[in-house]
């Protein structure tokens, strides 16, 4: 059975954490971590004065060597993306 995805954005508190999980156990490659902020940014995460921490993640090219990865774990095929959120106060319902 494959299992594939296209696009996943992933809000974290633990960028490194997340980051080093889909390296190692996927063998993704990070790319440069940007800042994203303004009102796009805070609409779409429900937040006022947000400010995100933006950093790609892709797979291995399709047919390379599957990274290790433990029992019932999917190889991931597709575009990854971690965010930090920092300095945002829940936006008022």
């Amino acid at each position: 059975m494959s299992i594939t995805f296209d696009h996943v954005n992933i809000v974290t508190d633990d960028l490194e954490g997340t980051m080093e999980f889909f390296v190692n156990t996927f063998g993704f490659t990070a790319g440069t971590p940007t800042t994203l902020e303004g009102p796009w940014v805070d609409e779409l995460n429900g937040y006022t004065n947000c400010k995100a921490t933006y950093v790609p993640l892709a797979p291995p090219p399709i047919g390379s060597p599957p990274a290790p990865a433990r029992p019932g774990t999917a190889r991931a095929r597709g575009q990854l993306s971690t965010a930090q959120l920092s300095g945002a106060a829940a936006a008022d319902s």
